[in-house]
């Protein structure tokens, strides 16, 4: 459930990313993180948001949590099974 915050103050799932990326940039990535899944909720009422899946991943990496990125990644090539998801979830996927 997206918090009442967000829709009084008319966030976006765009305005959540590019807070995620100015923060990731900053190296505060458990905030980033936290904003980035922000952003997947208010995505899921307005189906956007790739964008902020692909940060997700890149942010679940940094911070040590290669596994559930790559479970992410897996469920999203699971659900719509494209070269492009396998791209990304192949380069998840760690060399023999």
């Amino acid at each position: 459930m997206v918090s009442s915050w967000a829709t009084r103050a008319r966030i976006s799932s765009s305005d959540c990313e590019e807070i995620a990326e100015l923060l990731t940039a900053r190296d505060r990535l458990p905030k980033a993180l936290g904003r980035v899944e922000r952003g997947l909720e208010l995505a899921n009422q307005d189906r956007s948001g790739h964008g902020l899946e692909f940060l997700h991943r890149a942010l679940l990496v940094k911070l040590g949590r290669a596994d559930e990125a790559q479970r992410s990644a897996w469920a999203d090539f699971a659900e719509f099974p494209h070269r492009y998801s396998n791209k990304h979830l192949a380069a998840l996927i760690p060399e023999a």
